[in-house]
């Protein structure tokens, strides 16, 4: 065989084995190996064939081998290997934590109103209806006796701010905070007439 051959037959090697270091978990044997040949293929086209044909091996290496392995990462994630290695990511949030009945049962006492029953500075401990729960204040400590509203869960402890807090942020001349009747409005029984 001539030494043309051997270089682009060392050169389809090193492209094979490039590929194949995506697929085949080799711990890197395949891409050093790959390295070689092609090292090995530019050195012959360039030593028996001439510096014309050597520089024409070594854009081929140069432009196809990153074509190559672009299109093979972009295959890898859907073959079998791909998928093993990869982790698939949640589309929300809510995927990421598990699913269980205590989980749902936290989430449903968001709004709900209790008493601290211990000093919460920032954890302590609420009661809410006839059941205790762990519960981390929201930035301000809390005395036990204070009354107390739920406002999120995280990683299954209940958030906690004191309903003082919560009623003074509603400014006593805010419309919205009033009931209907304070603005003296006629009952609205029937628009049309």
């Amino acid at each position: 065989m001539t030494p043309l051959i051997w270089a682009t037959l060392l050169l389809l090697l090193a492209l094979t084995l490039a590929v194949m270091e995506l697929f085949i978990p080799s711990g890197g044997v395949l891409g050093f190996v790959s390295v070689l040949a092609a090292a090995a293929a530019v050195f012959i086209a360039y030593y028996y064939e001439g510096p014309i044909t050597g520089t024409i091996f070594l854009f081929v290496i140069v432009i196809c081998a990153p074509i190559l392995l672009n299109v093979a990462v972009r295959v890898w994630p859907h073959t079998p290997i791909g998928r093993s290695v990869l982790i698939a990511l949640p589309e929300t949030s809510d995927e990421v934590l598990p699913d269980d009945e205590e989980d749902r049962r936290l989430a449903s006492l968001v709004g709900s109103r209790g008493v601290a029953r211990s000093d919460l500075l920032p954890s302590g401990r609420v009661q809410i209806g006839k059941s205790h729960y762990d519960a981390v204040s929201q930035g301000v400590p809390i005395d036990a006796g204070q009354q107390v509203q739920v406002a999120a869960v995280r990683m299954g402890c209940l958030v906690v701010r004191p309903l003082e807090a919560i009623e003074a942020e509603i400014p006593p001349d805010d419309p919205l905070a009033q009931p209907i009747e304070n603005f003296g409005l006629d009952p609205l029984d029937d628009p049309l007439t």
